[in-house]
């Protein structure tokens, strides 16, 4: 059997990649003095001229952000291709960001989809309706970081799939920033991506399959890919996310795959700033314990789905609030009302009613626009008009956490032939009153735009089993990872708590280690303790959904298993109930490595 001729394909690839990562050392410069001329010729521009070539210089800026960006791995694969209408082979690199001066393309050209084929005769769409077809010749696919090939393997019409290189490595995370990169979606992935741009998608899945990956690189496609790339603009794109980490998290993965501009913020800071009212704090939940919580937030909900008529009062928001819970809350809750407007905060529901109000007094959001028109002898004239807050994308995160009325206020805001898309799993309740059925909101998702995931690639062997033996309906990969197995600590008071989770912090001090709780007082206090540890992270389980660790310390697990519910009526204890168990689910499934229980001993 003929095999390849592997030194030589590595000595060729590698001659290549040090060949392109000195281009992009010679643009980086040559962007910086088209920067620098330019910005020296704006004091001679009048002020509308100037506007237009700053936004000209800020296109620069990003150009030497996204060359950066490539030079540490400028592509992960090439293909040698002869399309039937041409008479020589033409060569393409795919890269997660284009750079034409070296024949490279993004992963959203319609060619990337070559990447998926196998040698031999290929057919794929091309915008307006036509298609392309030929032959692909060669394939060589590539693993490379800070400027080596760590792994390589190629194929071609003659020869299958082979190993041409492969270096050991070993890669460890340190912080929420998770390297995920285009080269490792699969072609069944890279199908729901290119999914129709006009069906709002669905993408479904357990905590650790993927699917908040596979949306970050859907909303990379539309906003590249030349087929919706028109339709779909960063600066009109929204995503909401649960909490200010997993805001962290897209901010960082994003530009990665090209993508800037896009509004990344939570329902709370969105409703805050759209009422100017961001000085105002905004707490998740209201200042109660655990048995008054439930009620409360039970009766608020009723003015809400009653009283969102209200009028609005801009200057006294809380006035608004009163006047539509007078009619709904016991006298104890108005009095837990009245502290909580003493210590001047809002709730999640309030701000949702808040928002309803404000629509229904005084009309659809605004929002101010810039244009700009051409006037005689080059001049231009700038305008400012205030247009609908309209997105022709909008994204939400783990979408099981939305109230319904949170999700129709935003479904209001999807520009006409715009794009929603929701990411999460409804039967992963934790929160009270969220969304349990799609109709509630109007959706109807079907398997032609559904995404199912059901692997889960995150965690080890030990600690999927572990959630499958708590009750869990868990599919374990064949090929899961062999890990630590999970150890069980009990505790006698919270100094012999903190003791022990110090010690296992020792012992991991090189790796990420997410100590959750759902005990906010333990939370606040934990946090001064490692608030100069920028490896430990001390979140509420709330606070933890969407974000992992290399190692979870899980505090009080028997409490989630067993909450005091004799207080509620039937059908309100049960959603405690469900919802304890889902905070469970969610925090077991946040380890990767090592997963620790911690209990107290009874007595």
């Amino acid at each position: 059997m003929q095999h390849f001729n592997k030194d030589r394909l590595l000595h060729a690839a590698t001659e290549r990649l040090d060949q392109t990562r000195k281009r992009i050392t010679a643009l980086i410069p040559e962007t910086r003095q088209s920067i620098a001329k330019k910005t020296a010729g704006l004091p001679s521009l009048d002020a509308d001229t100037r506007y237009a070539q700053e936004a000209v210089i800020e296109r620069l800026k990003q150009k030497i952000e996204d060359l950066g960006l490539l030079y540490p791995s400028p592509y992960f694969i090439k293909c040698i291709v002869r399309f039937d209408t041409d008479d020589t082979d033409r060569i393409f690199y795919f890269s997660k960001l284009p750079l034409t001066e070296e024949d490279i393309y993004s992963w959203t050209a319609p060619a990337a989809v070559l990447r998926f084929q196998e040698p031999g005769a290929f057919t794929y769409p091309i915008p307006g309706g036509n298609t392309q077809s030929g032959q692909l010749l060669s394939k060589e696919q590539y693993l490379i970081t800070d400027g080596r090939i760590l792994f390589m393997a190629a194929e071609d019409t003659e020869h299958g799939r082979e190993l041409i290189y492969q270096e050991h490595f070993s890669k460890r995370k340190t912080d929420f920033l998770l390297p995920e990169i285009i080269e490792q979606l699969e072609a069944a992935q890279d199908k729901a991506i290119r999914t129709p741009a006009n069906q709002n998608l669905l993408i479904n899945g357990p905590a650790g399959s993927g699917k908040t990956t596979l949306a970050l690189h859907r909303i990379a496609y539309l906003l590249q890919a030349p087929e919706a790339a028109e339709r779909f603009k960063a600066e009109d794109a929204i995503v909401f996310v649960n909490d200010h980490n997993t805001k962290n998290y897209f901010s960082g993965l994003l530009p990665q795959l090209g993508i800037h501009h896009v509004t990344i913020t939570t329902f709370a800071d969105f409703t805050r700033a759209q009422l100017k009212m961001l000085e105002l704090p905004y707490r998740e939940r209201a200042n109660l314990d655990e048995d008054s919580l439930p009620t409360y937030e039970y009766h608020k909900l009723q003015a809400l789905r009653s009283e969102s008529r209200v009028p609005y009062s801009a200057d006294n928001p809380f006035l608004t609030l009163k006047h539509a819970y007078a009619r709904h809350l016991p006298n104890a809750e108005l009095g837990w009302f009245i502290q909580q407007t003493k210590d001047g905060y809002l709730d999640r529901i309030d701000l949702t009613l808040l928002l309803a109000s404000r629509i229904h007094t005084h009309g659809p959001l605004q929002k101010n626009v810039t244009v700009l028109a051409q006037q005689k002898a080059g001049r231009v004239k700038r305008t400012t008009q205030q247009i609908p807050l309209e997105y022709s994308l909008m994204v939400l995160d783990e979408v099981q956490n939305y109230l319904p009325e949170q999700l129709a206020l935003l479904q209001q805001l999807t520009a006409p032939f715009g794009s929603r898309m929701y990411v999460g799993d409804l039967a992963q309740q934790t929160k009270m009153f969220t969304v349990r059925d799609w109709t509630q909101v109007g959706e109807t998702f079907t398997d032609t735009n559904t995404v199912k995931l059901d692997k889960v690639y995150r965690s080890t062997k030990q600690i999927l089993e572990y959630i499958q033996a708590a009750g869990f309906t868990t599919h374990i990969p064949n090929n899961a990872r062999d890990g630590a197995a999970v150890q069980t600590h009990t505790y006698i008071n919270h100094v012999d708590r903190d003791t022990q989770i110090a010690a296992l912090i020792r012992r991991h001090e090189t790796v990420t280690v997410g100590v959750l709780t759902r005990d906010v007082r333990s939370v606040s206090s934990l946090q001064q303790q490692y608030a100069h540890n920028p490896l430990v992270k001390v979140l509420s389980i709330h606070e933890a959904q969407g974000v992992e660790f290399d190692v979870v310390c899980l505090i009080d697990t028997d409490v989630l298993l067993q909450p005091h519910v004799h207080a509620f009526t039937p059908q309100l204890a049960a959603q405690v109930q469900q919802v304890n168990k889902d905070l469970l689910y969610v925090a077991l499934t946040r380890a990767m490595n090592s997963l620790y229980i911690f209990n107290q001993a009874t007595t």
